[in-house]
């Protein structure tokens, strides 16, 4: 019994020595490289301790075979070439065969970045709205993987008339369509020749990308003119432990559809935290700086913090709090209309505001056009009851719901419609509106699982007809609680859109 409790000690001590060395490698950094070989120490000493069925309580390696580890070979098999075998790995088709252990997917060599003039409207109207508002948009464009990673790529297995040359020109194209209309939009085009921006076996960035990039954002966040005025504060980033034993997302689906047993790893979690006390000020106490002034919104690129660090890394080059509202799993624009519609944001409204998406988002299709139409006029807010030009109070008492069914002489340009949905507030829940020449809308206003839904929701009215509307209908799966409606009309300084 001595001899284990001697073991138990000993063990504790080497695990709590390798998370100072990586702490204070946080705060006195060297390389990149120096990070990756500090880290990978920290790992094998928590492996001499702990068995991988020990840390994640599960089997880690059920099929028969050798473990193929970091840096070796991930064969390809036939069944990682068909479709029905990414059932429940959507996301990552199609697995593509890497050098040096790398994986990739098919639209990871994405090279056409089209703007269509409707989408870009919808981003200049984004902007100019925010504009009005005294906020500041800033886009961040992550880069597609192969463009930054083509050192990695097996030639043999590498979509025809792909080039990176040719992906770069169209990425640097986008960005400068963007910035061009006004919308100051970021991307990272080149990086360091020894840098690997994206992980081996997982679509998300590598801490050598995410310090990269905070270092980019930081250069342009501090010449916008409001960020001077934003009270400033010194951060650290600390690794406050390991995360439980896990594959990358590309590792995983490829374990599962061919069969084979792929090293699991421990990520760092990370904490940023304030050196100092923040000192309360009068404009504290009245609750003035309630929120920070700087918001992030984007994907799990930005809202897996405690993995990657991304808002962490902002906090300590920017010396200054930065909220983060980004949503995991939420594509392309649903933590931008969840942020929008939220009382934070009409309450404590920001200066800058931080978009990041990824570069295999369709930021043209139907879909996105609908995030758009319903993030600009949560911007503007619900109108008052007396504002409002219709209005609909009701209980929900079937699937179905209709109303506003006398306004047929209403045009309906300018004009937005704002729900409140309660008891619950959580439910799927699609709008359906039948215009008087015949088109129609049928959109799914539902939320996220992954976060708290308000119950509230706004929706553009006139992107595809300006006539009158016939009815108005929600259908949802919980025929339960009450709905208001109302519609409201944009300011004339923001109209004629």
């Amino acid at each position: 019994m001595m001899n284990v409790s001697c073991q138990i000690q000993w063990s504790t001590k080497i695990l709590k020595a390798s998370m100072l060395v990586l702490i204070l490698l946080v705060l006195f950094p060297s390389t990149a490289q120096s990070e990756k070989n500090y880290t990978d120490e920290a790992y094998k000493l928590y492996f001499k301790w702990h068995t991988p069925k020990e840390i994640s309580g599960r089997d880690l390696y059920p099929y028969p075979g050798s473990l193929i580890r970091r840096g070796e070979d991930r064969p390809i098999c036939t069944d990682a070439k068909k479709a029905e075998s990414y059932t429940l790995f959507e996301t990552n088709k199609f697995l593509m065969h890497g050098k040096d252990g790398w994986l990739f997917r098919t639209i990871d060599f994405r090279q056409d970045f089209p703007l269509t003039p409707k989408a870009l409207d919808y981003f200049v109207r984004l902007n100019k709205q925010l504009a009005a508002r005294g906020q500041t948009l800033i886009i961040f464009f992550a880069p597609p993987r192969a463009m930054l990673e083509g050192r990695h790529i097996d030639p043999d297995d590498i979509p025809t008339g792909y080039t990176t040359e040719n992906a770069k020109k169209n990425y640097q194209g986008f960005l400068k369509k963007m910035n061009d209309a006004g919308v100051i939009t970021v991307g990272i085009s080149e990086v360091p020749s020894d840098m690997d921006y994206f992980q081996e076996g997982d679509l998300h960035w590598s801490l050598a990308g995410v310090d990269y990039t905070a270092r980019q954002l930081t250069t342009v966040i501090r010449k916008i003119p409001s960020y001077d005025a934003i009270k400033k504060q010194t951060f650290q980033s600390e690794i406050i432990g390991l995360d439980t034993l896990v594959r990358g997302g590309f590792e995983d689906a490829l374990q599962t559809i061919c069969k084979i047993n792929i090293q699991a790893h421990l990520f760092p979690q990370w904490a940023t935290i304030p050196k100092t006390e923040n000192v309360q000020t009068a404009d504290d106490l009245l609750g003035d700086i309630a929120f920070p002034a700087i918001i992030a919104l984007g994907t799990s690129y930005t809202a897996k913090d405690n993995n990657f660090n991304f808002i962490g890394s902002l906090k300590r080059y920017l010396e200054t709090d930065v909220y983060n509202a980004a949503l995991s799993g939420g594509g392309f624009g649903a933590s931008s209309y969840r942020y929008y519609a939220s009382k934070a944001y009409h309450k404590y409204p920001p200066k800058i505001i931080l978009w990041e998406f990824l570069s295999q988002h369709n930021y043209n299709s139907t879909l996105s056009e609908n995030g758009f139409r319903q993030i600009i006029p949560a911007i503007q807010g619900a109108c008052s009851e007396k504002e409002a030009i219709a209005k609909f109070s009701g209980d929900i008492i079937g699937t179905t719901t209709e109303f506003f069914n006398g306004i047929k002489d209403l045009p309906l340009k300018n004009i937005y419609l704002y729900l409140e949905v309660k008891e619950p507030v959580d439910r799927n829940l699609q709008i359906k509106i039948l215009y008087t020449d015949g088109n129609a809308d049928n959109i799914d206003l539902s939320r996220s699982t992954f976060i708290v839904n308000n119950g509230k929701y706004y929706l553009e009215m006139g992107g595809i007809t300006d006539k009158p509307a016939m009815f108005f209908r929600i259908e949802t799966d919980k025929p339960q609680g009450h709905l208001m409606a109302r519609l409201c009309r944009y300011p004339e300084n923001i109209a004629g859109k």
